[in-house]
Parts: C-alpha cells; structure tokens; sequence
C-alpha cells in the first residue's frame, strides 16, 4: 500500500508540475501575440503560474477535509523555497541579490509576518483570505504603475523561452494551456489522495506530509526556474523567484484557499514549522538587503538546513 501511495504522490507530481509549465509556456506565448508588456505578463501568468501546483493541491485538499494538508504545504513550499530553491543553484554558481529585490524582500517579511500573525488565531477563514488578497493586489497595483517596487514583475518568461521554448503557432500555445489545465486536477487528486494515505499508513501527520513530501514536490518549478537562470549566469533571478514564489504562496494560495474552505493550523505549525518558515523569510530578506551573494558553501549549508527541517517535521504524530 505504501508503494501505491508513494507513486500517487510521484506521478501526480509529475502532473502538477508538467501541467503548470505547459499552461506557462502557452499563456506566455498567447500574451506576447496580444502585445501585453513584459511587467503584466511577469505579475500575472508567471507569478501566478509558478504557484499553480500549491494552489491546485491546497484547494482540493482542503475542500476534501484535509486542510492539515494544505497548510504544510504552503509553509514547507516556503521553506523549500529558500532552503533549496537558493541552495541548489548556489552550489552550481554564486547567487548575487540584486538592490531591486530589496523592496520586494521587505514585502515578502510584511506578509510572512500577516501570515503568521493570523495564523494564531488557530483557523484561518475567509475574512483572512480577503485581507491577503487584498494586500496582493494593493501590491501589485504600486508595482504595475511604478510607484514602488513590490514585487518581481519580469524577467522569468525570458528563461522559459531561452530554454524550454514557446509555441510559436496559437494553436499550440491554446493546446499547451488547455492540456495543462486538464493535467493539473488529475495531478492535484493524485497527490492528495497519495499523500494522505502515507500519512495514515506511516503514522504522521498530514501537515507534516505536506510540509516535506508534496511541498518540495509543488517547489519544483521554482527550482527548475532557479537552475536554469544559474546555468545562464542570471544570478539575481534566484532570489527574486524566492522571493516572489513566497509572497504568492501567503497571499494567493492561502488567500484563494480560505475562501472555499476554512484552515486550521496544525499545532505543529504553531510549535516549529511557521517559526522556522519565518525566520527563512528573514534570512533572504536580510541577503536580499545587505546585498549578499550566495556562495557553494552556503548554499550546502542551506540545503543540509532543509534537511533538518523535514526530519524535525517528520516526527510529528497525527492529530
């Protein structure tokens, strides 16, 4: 049962993320036709692209009653997110913060903070969501118009069309969205049902399932993302998708999240994995703004931390 289970969780990984990336390439292509300037395509279809997957498995997970599910997977993607979508790249080639991240990186703690803020309540509900959300589209609106810098709205539809490519016919590029947005579900339930039936088969909890297995799975394309800017030598891009995928995970997931379903917060959550997933937050934002650069031994460093962090959220027992 426990091999079914696991290669649930695997191949609807798969799905989620070749789904997303499909629905990526064909909307950026659709978009470039339509003449949308680089800044709208960067604050719609690859920010919001890019956290797909955990949007997809925490709305079905939590309208299927397990919202233990979809909070660890927003707190775990975060995580994995700094931890490995900034060590892997690093250990390739250093990673430089860009000055222009360090507005987007003050934004990304301001709603790490909100996040964690609500999260004390014990059960976020819809009222929290439509705050989020509306602090996602306050920050987007300074950002498109030019008054501040929130956050990264260009740039990666750059690396998706150096290296993977887009449709250049309109028919592919409609056959690459609707054939991901028909994968994504499918994966999404995959995921879900496999991830719970581990959980229940090797006596942990569903949170903390979330928070490692499908989390780092969810992270994937952030971290092809990351990878791919490396071996280009686009070093500031990196923390700029970490950042960016951050505040999307907070303010999109959880946002659109509570509105179809209320979230309780894993006492786990409260005890370790919101502390640790904040004080990652912090740790970006202070390279982000004191304009460090990642080098291999860091990012080793970084990734032997997210180690350590599944195994701490390992040993949780189910509630």
């Amino acid at each position: 049962m426990e091999l079914l289970a696991g290669l649930s969780v695997v191949g609807g990984l798969v799905y989620l993320v070749m789904g997303g990336d499909l629905l990526i390439r064909g909307s950026i292509s659709i978009a470039r036709r339509l003449n949308m300037p680089p800044a709208v395509i960067g604050a719609t279809i690859v920010a919001f692209g890019t956290s797909l997957p955990e949007l997809v498995v925490s709305v079905l997970a939590a309208t299927t009653g397990h919202g233990g599910l979809s909070m660890g997977n927003v707190i775990g993607s975060n995580v994995a997110n700094v931890l490995i979508v900034l060590g892997i790249p690093a250990i390739i080639v250093p990673v430089a913060a860009d000055p222009a991240m360090r507005s987007h990186a003050v934004f990304m703690v301001i709603a790490s903070v909100t996040f964690v803020g609500l999260c004390l309540f014990g059960e976020l509900k819809a009222v929290h969501g439509f705050m989020l959300l509306a602090l996602l589209i306050i920050a987007i609106l300074l950002s498109v118009t030019g008054r501040v810098s929130l956050l990264d709205l260009g740039g990666e539809e750059e690396v998706y069309e150096r290296t993977l490519g887009l449709p250049q016919s309109p028919w592919f590029a409609w056959f690459f969205i609707l054939f991901g947005g028909v994968v994504m579900p499918v994966g999404a339930n995959l995921t879900v049902s496999g991830a719970t039936e581990l959980a229940a088969n090797f006596g942990i909890s569903e949170a903390a399932i979330g928070a490692t297995v499908v989390a780092l799975g969810t992270s994937l394309p952030e971290l092809s993302v990351s990878v791919m800017a490396a071996m280009h030598r686009q070093l500031g891009m990196a923390i700029g998708n970490a950042v960016g995928s951050n505040t999307l995970n907070i303010l999109v997931v959880i946002g659109v999240t509570t509105l179809f379903a209320d979230l309780p917060v894993p006492p786990q959550a409260l005890q370790f994995d919101l502390w640790f997933m904040l004080a990652c937050a912090l740790l970006v934002a202070w390279i982000a703004i004191a304009g460090k650069s990642i080098g291999r031994g860091l990012g080793i460093g970084l990734v032997l931390a997210y180690g350590f962090f599944a195994w701490r959220t390992l040993q949780s027992l189910p509630t």
